[in-house]
């Protein structure tokens, strides 16, 4: 819905839930991305202070490696990605359409969204958000 403030405040919540590191790597990854939609670099910066090479991930592994990318940790070419259309790389691709978008490579973002809803995980979390996307901002 592209309601910013809130869907921060809501993952704030979530990020405080619990200690453990795959909550905290999966609500830094959209706390992150919130920042940067709302062009807060440094508080999007700040998010990924515990972002560490060593946390231990049971199964958000995507998103602890966007959190590592973000934070320049690792490059953008070892993250993950299957064109199979699965959560876990609608998930990736996602992540990578917002870099694209808030680095201001617009054509690039909308490529990646109409990757992800050309896929086959029309459920996903990542072929929602492409979607409410691409109408919001491609004019789809």
């Amino acid at each position: 819905q592209h309601d910013y403030e809130n869907s921060y405040e809501a993952y704030l919540k979530c990020r405080d839930s619990g200690e453990n590191d795959d909550n905290i790597v999966s609500s830094t990854h959209w706390l992150y991305m919130i920042q940067k939609r709302m062009g807060n670099d440094e508080a999007a910066e700040q998010l990924l202070e515990p972002i560490q090479m060593n946390a231990t991930i049971i199964e958000n592994v995507n998103y602890y490696n966007l959190c590592k990318f973000y934070k320049g940790l690792i490059p953008m070419d070892s993250l993950q990605m299957s064109d199979e259309g699965n959560p876990s790389s609608d998930a990736v691709k996602y992540g990578l359409a917002n870099w694209y978008f808030y680095n201001d490579e617009k054509e690039k973002s909308q490529t990646v969204l109409e990757e992800i809803v050309n896929g086959k995980s029309w459920n996903s979390f990542g072929y929602i958000a492409a979607e409410s996307d691409l109408l919001k901002y491609f004019g789809y």
